[in-house]
């Protein structure tokens, strides 16, 4: 073993060991590693899932959404690695938890599109709106996807989350992240295109509400769609909804199916 590193969580029932060196090392501004590590952003060195190994414990598993996995330790609570069932040959490992963080500088800022709005970024360092190792491409799915960039964020608090619309529809399953829309509430469409129906398997379809409340709570998940593939999902939803770009709970943007007449 060569080059060598250990690390591990705050209270230390964590520990492991990489060697080699990283494939990648990023300093991430997304809303869902500012969620897991309550800091406004997380580093990352990206090692193949080979040249990884636990010393001590067992980390908890957390999946936020299917195929993405979050590693914390159970007792202290600290996010030690992440797992992507589309990279299931790298390991990620949050770099503030080596002994030697200093060893793995990141070489690139990614989901900067996401990131805080009083928050510097570093002026050495190239940015990226996305990350490229999660681009989805035709290779990672079977079939081919409708394009291979998919930088539209799109908030889903109904049938899309369903993996047989999802594949009618864009001929791949995705990725999403949860999140809410707060001050609208959900109601029933009573005349749901027969289409949409047949699709969905289901005749009881939503579309929020604006109530302007802030108790109302409308929980869902958001994707990251290509223009075509929005525009599929604008035939698959049809004359029953709106579109309109909205302020999520996180505090990212995101467009959203609303009523007709509140849609941009």
């Amino acid at each position: 073993m060569t080059d060598s590193a250990e690390g591990g969580c705050l209270c230390g029932a964590l520990r492991y060991r990489v060697s080699g060196i990283p494939v990648a090392a990023t300093l991430c501004h997304c809303a869902d590693c500012r969620r897991a590590s309550g800091g406004t952003n997380i580093a990352w060195a990206v090692f193949e899932a080979g040249d990884f190994e636990w010393l001590a414990g067992e980390p908890a598993d957390f999946s936020s959404s299917p195929g993405i996995h979050w590693l914390f330790c159970p007792t202290c609570g600290s996010t030690v690695g992440y797992r992507r069932s589309e990279r299931p040959n790298h390991m990620d490992i949050t770099t503030g938890t080596f002994d030697e963080p200093g060893r793995f500088p990141p070489d690139v800022e990614i989901w900067v599109k996401e990131k805080i709005g009083w928050e510097a970024l570093h002026p050495g360092l190239p940015k990226r709106e996305r990350s490229s190792l999660n681009e989805p491409t035709g290779a990672d799915h079977p079939g081919g996807s409708l394009t291979r960039t998919a930088d539209i964020a799109l908030f889903s608090y109904g049938t899309l989350q369903l993996s047989e619309v999802q594949l009618a529809n864009y001929r791949r399953e995705l990725d999403g992240s949860p999140d809410a829309l707060t001050g609208y509430r959900l109601i029933s469409l009573a005349d749901r295109d027969p289409d949409a129906v047949r699709i969905s398997g289901t005749k009881t379809h939503m579309v929020v509400r604006r109530t302007g409340d802030p108790a109302d709570r409308v929980p869902g998940m958001v994707y990251w769609l290509s223009e075509e593939e929005l525009a599929a999902t604008d035939r698959y939803e049809g004359r029953d909804y709106g579109r309109a770009e909205l302020t999520l709970e996180s505090g990212r943007t995101a467009l959203v199916y609303v009523e007709p007449d509140e849609g941009d």
